[in-house]
């Protein structure tokens, strides 16, 4: 209610947010066709539960943020170049001192995508991956790319978590850099990064 209120009144007065932040959720990727089949057969309903997704919209805007939460086509089976394709829509909205928030696949998007693409690197306020995998995800493997090494990207895991496992993430190749800049925040009870808060990277938007 709070947030609908200063929204009318920013809108009234012509007040410009303070950045957008964009946030681009997780999905599911499989090598065939058949395997996709044979998860959706096996795969229970899930439950739409509140995330700290929303509760970082709402926080964000109460702090005068633009949040834009990017659907991306086809997340039960995603392709890279699909994905591509639809978040190219997106960068010519994408200015100085915005944010990027990738969780899950949506993670190693952003980071094989930052590879290539610097110029958009170096115009953003900060980038915030999180439980982002470094393989074994097929056409959205970063494994022959290389995000940029730099202080305003900050990489988030959790010891426990069962999908994409410590070993395998992209925080822990970055823990193995001596020469690293990158912010890396570790946990030990987060999991999958399911939660209905998440005040660390509220914190580091902000002060970012």
């Amino acid at each position: 209610m709070i947030n609908l209120i200063l929204k009318k009144y920013r809108n009234l007065f012509n007040i410009s947010p303070e950045a957008k932040v964009f946030i681009i959720g997780g999905g599911e990727v499989f090598e065939k066709y058949d395997d996709y089949i044979t998860w959706l057969q096996k795969t229970n309903l899930r439950e739409n539960n509140n995330s700290w997704k929303t509760w970082l919209t709402n926080k964000l805007e109460y702090k005068n943020y633009q949040v834009i939460r990017i659907n991306m086509p086809n997340s039960l089976n995603a392709h890279y170049e699909e994905w591509l394709i639809w978040f190219q829509k997106y960068l010519p909205n994408i200015n100085n001192s915005d944010v990027l928030i990738g969780h899950s696949l949506g993670g190693i998007f952003l980071a094989k995508y930052l590879s290539s693409d610097h110029k958009l690197l170096k115009k953003l306020s900060s980038v915030h991956l999180v439980a982002a995998p470094f393989n074994y995800c097929y056409d959205f493997n970063t494994k022959k790319t290389t995000l940029p090494n730099v202080s305003k990207i900050h990489l988030y895991q959790s010891f426990d978590d069962k999908i994409v496992k410590y070993k395998d993430s992209l925080l822990e190749v970055y823990s193995q850099n001596k020469n690293n800049q990158t912010n890396l925040h570790d946990f030990s009870n987060y999991g999958h990064f399911l939660i209905p808060v998440f005040p660390e990277l509220f914190n580091n938007i902000i002060l970012s």
